[in-house]
């Protein structure tokens, strides 16, 4: 099944049995083997990577950030 398909029908679950199923979804992530975490994480390296080579995401300096933080802690 198509992740959109499951999506859907998830999201018209009750909010208990939604809050089970991410319960066990997050339990299964915890299964996976060191190789598996690796791999999604070279994905996740890779897929950000590509969205700044497009320009899709701003980047901002380490003061930038830094600052926003303080700001939100205010």
């Amino acid at each position: 099944m198509e992740p959109t398909k499951i999506k859907n029908k998830v999201l018209h679950l009750s909010v208990d049995e939604r809050a089970k199923l991410a319960c066990l979804l997050l339990e299964s992530l915890e299964e996976i083997s060191d190789k598996e975490h690796e791999l999604l994480w070279v994905e996740e390296v890779e897929r950000r990577a590509k969205q700044i080579d497009q320009g899709a995401v701003k980047l901002i300096t380490a003061e930038e950030l830094e600052h926003r933080i303080q700001s939100h802690l205010k």
